[in-house]
């Protein structure tokens, strides 16, 4: 809820989770700079998995397999 206005709140897709009662497999997140850009990209971790969400312009969007590539090759991300 950006400024706690809950008329701005910004829903972001993430991992279908599937199985017996896989809605209480807890999900963390966390704020991380892959680019350099100095805005931070959102990682979520659920069980073993993380799912990396770029930072563009203040909205987070599934990190493109052109970045992932481009990240790797700057020894970024694996």
């Amino acid at each position: 809820m950006p400024g706690g206005d809950i008329n701005k709140v910004r829903v972001l897709t993430g991992p279908y989770l599937f199985g017996a009662d896989e809605h209480l497999t807890p999900v963390t997140l966390r704020l991380q700079d892959f680019d350099g850009n100095r805005a931070p990209d959102l990682v979520v971790k659920v069980k073993d998995e993380e799912l990396i969400y770029m930072n563009h312009d203040g909205s987070f969007a599934p990190i493109t397999p052109a970045e992932r590539q481009h990240l790797q090759l700057l020894g970024g991300e694996s």
